[in-house]
């Protein structure tokens, strides 16, 4: 009979060689988002909530089919219309971390457009910049940030030399990667039997060696 340390052992290898193959990465999932379902001059808000992203002081607006244009609306500031500033930016907060966001800036002019990436304390994590020249016309620009747990964004013109307005468009974010367990295939029984079976022989092969041995004779 198999002695129950070999069952216990043989089993314990077994489960914990199935157990250490369950732990994986999970795929990162883009999410884009180019805001031609709103309606024009709306407050964006929590419209894309379920997509893992609200927005502050951003409203659905024309784009003008401009070059670079996805569809027919993108975004702008609500406060300070199509020329948000570092003191009014458009914020944006995700549900979850992201590593990676990006985002069109259309008809970018010489006030340029910049994109800051935060962590959820508020710290500026990495940011990208892009400037025109003139007013912009024909002129669009795709910004992007690649980081460590990104929580929110602002998007603003960081200069304001002349009245030169922009809109927003093609938003595209990545959340951060997470360990989650994934089902393996489990030994047949056919499998663990031929196991126990084998070590088994194997032991009492040992013991029948053992016993064959011939004693040593003594000296006298």
């Amino acid at each position: 009979m198999l002695s129950r340390n070999i069952i216990k052992n043989l089993a314990v290898a077994i489960c914990g060689t199935s157990l250490f193959t369950l732990v994986a990465a999970s795929k990162a999932q883009a999410t884009t988002i180019t805001f031609d379902d709103g309606t024009t001059n709306i407050s964006v808000g929590n419209f894309y909530s379920d997509q893992g992203v609200t927005f502050y002081n951003a409203s659905f607006s024309s784009n003008f089919e401009l070059p670079g244009s996805s569809g027919l609306l993108g975004f702008n500031a609500t406060n300070g219309v199509y020329q948000p500033t570092s003191l009014t930016p458009i914020i944006g907060f995700f549900s979850q971390a992201q590593n990676f966001v990006s985002i069109r800036g259309i008809d970018v002019g010489a006030n340029g457009i910049r994109l800051d990436a935060l962590d959820a304390d508020g710290n500026l994590l990495t940011f990208d910049e892009f400037f025109g020249t003139g007013l912009g016309v024909g002129i669009f620009h795709d910004l992007s940030v690649t980081g460590d747990k990104i929580r929110s964004f602002r998007l603003y013109q960081p200069q304001n030399l002349i009245g030169d307005g922009v809109v927003f468009d093609n938003l595209t974010f990545t959340a951060q990667p997470t360990a989650v367990l994934e089902p393996t295939a489990v030994p047949e029984p056919a499998t663990v039997l031929g196991l126990l079976m084998a070590s088994a022989f194997g032991v009492t092969s040992h013991k029948k060696e053992d016993k064959h041995k011939e004693k040593p004779t003594s000296i006298v």
